[in-house]
């Protein structure tokens, strides 16, 4: 086996040994939690965060417990504990301190790759997604296809973005755009966008711009509207 191969196997091998024990939940968790107490301030005093761990207490071959955990509604998980000091800012003395306070209980992954919350247990499966950007291939007919896999963060002044295809007919150089339900010719969309025409004829080339404009552009207003309502 080469050395790429065992490099990438030895790294998933690590990955699930991480996600089993929340390697990642606890890291991310501490940092966070850790970053909201050094925040607690007023003109006064602060709050410093001497130290910061996962008390890990629970064994997860010890399924009795967790059924236990189970039936009385709890959380199966490890405590997040801290050691804090109240500090006067005037003087820089320590005010009050402890020297380990319960924070959290963080879910921790079961042996079933489970949670057990709240007397519940879930199963959280994977999903693959598509991550944003254009996609093209050719299809078995000969025709181009780039699928436009938009970000779906919110525009607050149009709504969500969604997807959309353009599509390509090597034969008849004939692009179309496909939103949703509904397909209209490319050029009449291009237009409906104030885009140049020498920058469509520049992207295009000649011939495809001159064949798409005789084919559609008396279309142009009722592609428009098809495409807008």
């Amino acid at each position: 086996m080469a050395n790429s191969e065992q490099r990438i196997l030895s790294h998933l091998a690590q990955l699930e040994n991480d996600a089993r024990n929340n390697v990642l939940m606890n890291s991310t968790i501490k940092g966070t939690v850790q970053k909201i107490l050094e925040s607690v301030d007023n003109k006064d005093v602060s709050l410093k965060v001497k130290k910061i761990w996962i008390d890990d207490k629970n064994d997860n071959n010890n399924i009795a417990l967790q059924q236990e955990i189970r039936n009385k509604g709890q959380i199966w998980g490890s405590n997040l504990r801290a050691q804090l000091e109240l500090v006067d800012k005037e003087t820089g003395k320590v005010i009050d301190e402890v020297s380990s306070i319960k924070i959290a209980n963080i879910p921790k992954l079961t042996p079933r790759n489970t949670y057990l919350i709240g007397g519940n247990e879930y199963q959280f499966m994977k999903q693959s997604r598509l991550r944003p950007g254009v996609y093209t291939k050719e299809q078995t007919n000969g025709d181009i296809v780039s699928f436009f896999n938009v970000d779906k963060t919110i525009d607050f002044d149009r709504g969500f973005n969604n997807n959309f295809k353009l599509n390509f007919n090597p034969e008849s150089k004939v692009f179309t755009m496909n939103y949703g339900t509904k397909t209209v010719p490319l050029i009449n969309a291009m237009a409906a966008l104030d885009v140049p025409k020498n920058k469509i004829i520049e992207s295009w080339g000649k011939d495809v711009y001159e064949e798409n404009e005789r084919k559609y552009s008396k279309h142009e207003n009722i592609n428009t509207n098809k495409l807008s309502s």
